[in-house]
């Protein structure tokens, strides 16, 4: 017998600002209301439409047979026999209000957002199964979030109207179940996870001297004989040697969460002004707080591939004449360098004008005599200009340098009315 899916959904206001006791409060807070509210939706964008169904995957080998390729048939993955729906509840808190005549506005929300049965990866099970672990309705994920939005109004007597607006917001989501007791490091998850959450070593420095270098015991972690210029890992655990420990939370080594990839307290300011015919609007957003492990195919390919192009950034590697640079003695695949680390995680913060309109309506007068109901010319520029300390071909809106990138465009134009 199958069972339907429930999935209930409820709201609830107050108007405070219509009681009477609120009235010595309404020349200052005209309107003041608050929000409750509680829902649950079953959630089915997953990674494909039928995940609990066998299927082989038909495909073309890349090899000749007698002249030809040949068609190939794959055998499937496991499925598991018990996937259901995942299931997200939600409730919401917030407060919406009008004051300081009109001129004011805003809401504020915080909430908590629960996915229960969130489908991923299994358990990790032994190598000697012989394929990918099935996903199964293995984890539950909490996010708890805030949202605050504010408009300002207002007009002069000299024709000046201006409104602005302001928008911040922030969330974490936290892995609240999952089948990893000793929270291996190696596993998808672990209760207590913060996603986006970047374990790695914190970079000491580069060794200066070789005797620097042949005393510092990374043997563990660095599989090669460690000269002057080789990154140097700080020694977090107090042991005498750079180890990854048993991998777990508890015992990780010399590894600890060094950053997060999750954007913080993003925020969004348009500002409209209009005065006499001319009319700005300009719109920034960004987040204030975010940190990226960047692509080691473009940030790091001079130590990966010998067929790399090194960026002129890459030209800063330490030499004996450049002792202060901050990449690493040229060494090729050198896995030191490719290790999660402090030294090479970049700051994804970042502020971008993304939208500039700057235009002038012909006062009415002349265009009355043109026959024309309303001119408008116009200046618009997207993606103008952008404040940020990722290094160049990175973009942190994309944080991939292989991403197709945002393109400044301008224009100039009329908008015509007869």
């Amino acid at each position: 017998m199958s069972i339907t899916p429930f999935f209930p959904t409820f709201s609830l206001g107050w108007r405070v600002s219509q009681e009477k006791f609120w009235e010595p409060l309404s020349n200052f807070i005209s309107d003041f209301k608050l929000r409750g509210s509680y829902g649950s939706l079953g959630n089915q964008i997953v990674n494909s439409y039928y995940p609990y169904i066998l299927t082989y995957n038909i495909g073309e080998l890349s090899y000749l047979f007698d002249g030809n390729k040949q068609m190939s048939v794959y055998a499937p993955g496991l499925v598991s026999d018990k996937l259901t729906w995942e299931t997200v509840k939600q409730w919401d808190l917030g407060v919406s209000f009008t004051m300081l005549n009109n001129h004011l506005t805003g809401d504020f929300d915080y909430y908590v957002r629960s996915t229960y049965d969130m489908l991923t990866k299994s358990k990790t099970l032994p190598s000697i199964l012989g394929t990918s672990e099935p996903q199964m309705n293995a984890a539950d994920l909490k996010t708890r979030g805030w949202e605050l939005s504010l408009t300002w109004n207002s007009s002069l007597d000299c024709g000046l109207n201006h409104s602005t607006v302001f928008s911040l917001s922030d969330y974490q989501s936290e892995i609240t179940k999952y089948d990893n007791p000793t929270k291996n490091l190696s596993d998808s998850y672990y209760v207590g996870k913060k996603l986006g959450e970047y374990w790695g070593f914190v970079t000491e420095g580069l060794f200066q001297t070789d005797e620097e270098a042949a005393s510092w015991d990374q043997s563990k972690i660095v599989g090669y004989t460690q000269y002057a210029g080789d990154i140097k890992f700080a020694d977090l655990d107090g042991d005498g040697k750079i180890t990854r420990g048993k991998n777990t939370v508890d015992d990780p080594g010399d590894r600890k969460i060094i950053g997060n990839s999750t954007p913080r307290y993003n925020f969004g300011l348009r500002e409209n002004v209009d005065y006499k015919g001319f009319d700005l609007s300009i719109f920034f957003q960004g987040t204030m707080k975010r940190d990226l492990v960047l692509s080691n195919s473009f940030y790091l390919s001079h130590y990966t591939s010998e067929w790399s192009v090194p960026q002129k950034m890459n030209y800063n590697y330490w030499r004996i004449d450049n002792k202060d640079a901050f990449y690493p003695r040229a060494r090729l695949n050198g896995s030191a360098v490719t290790e999660t680390q402090s030294r090479f995680l970049a700051n994804g913060a970042y502020i971008r004008c993304k939208q500039l309109s700057l235009g002038y309506t012909i006062p009415k007068s002349i265009t009355d005599k043109m026959k024309i109901s309303k001119l408008r010319v116009y200046f618009n520029a997207e993606n103008l200009f952008e404040f940020s300390k990722m290094p160049d071909s990175f973009d942190p809106e994309q944080s991939t340098a292989n991403a197709y990138p945002f393109m400044r465009a301008y224009s100039l134009g009329a908008n015509l009315t007869f």
